[in-house]
This record gives structure tokens, sequence and C-alpha cells, in this order.
């Protein structure tokens, strides 16, 4: 008997695709819309675009995937356009800041309402103009 006889031949097997991830249920399609709407909180409180999301992010991000990715996602453009807003803000030294602001805040507003709806009809969609911090 040699080696090569009680040893199995090597077995290659084809690499098994992961399971296709659920659908979202509707709480957690509402979570994300959520999620998304509350960056809108900095028209109404300093910073609350920012913070809004995280707080809540933070607290459903380990109940759901799609939230969790939601919640990044809203948290990343409300950050990336606070600082396009900041930039503008220096600009306006040079006059063209105002012309950027009012583009920034109004990108802001109408970008976080279509997202949120996407996220409402289970649609995972990303932002333009985010930078990726989390």
């Amino acid at each position: 008997m040699s080696i090569e006889d009680s040893c199995p031949p090597p077995s290659i097997e084809e690499p098994v695709a992961p399971p296709p991830s659920p659908e979202p249920t509707e709480t957690e399609k509402t979570d994300a819309m959520i999620c998304h709407l509350l960056g809108l909180a900095g028209y109404v409180i300093p910073l609350g675009g920012i913070i809004g999301p995280i707080i809540f992010w933070s607290m459903k991000k380990d109940k759901s995937v799609y939230v969790d990715q939601a919640g990044k996602e809203a948290i990343n453009f409300h950050i990336s356009m606070l600082i396009y807003l900041v930039i503008s803000m220096i600009l306006t030294l040079i006059f063209i800041g105002v012309f950027l602001a009012v583009a920034v805040l109004l990108v802001e507003i109408i970008y976080s309402v279509i997202v949120a709806l996407k996220a409402r009809d289970g649609i995972a969609s990303p932002y333009p103009f985010s930078m990726k911090f989390i």
C-alpha cells in the first residue's frame, strides 16, 4: 500500500456565492429613512445634521445591516456637506462663496430627501459628492 492510495485525492470545490441578502423589513426601511432625514436637523439645531444621524445610527447599527449602511452613508454625506459649506464660507471673501454656499445647501436638502425616499423603498442609494469617513 502506497501513500497515494491512503490519501484521498484533493477536491476542487467551486466557491459558493453567499446567499442573497434578505429584503429589508418595513421597520428597517423606516429606520434607514429616518437616519437620512435626521441629517436635515442641522437646519434647526447647530451641528444637528451630523449629531442626529450619529445618535440614531449608533442605536440601530447592530440590529440591521441595511440601517448600518444607510447610517454610514448619511453621516459621511452630511460631514462632507459641512466641509463644503465651510470652504464656501471662506470663499465668500472673493464673492463666489455665496453661490457655492447656496448650491451646497440645495444639494444637501434635495439629495437627503431623494435618498431617504429610496431607502424607504428598500433601495440602498449612495450620495453624490460624499467623502468616506466611516
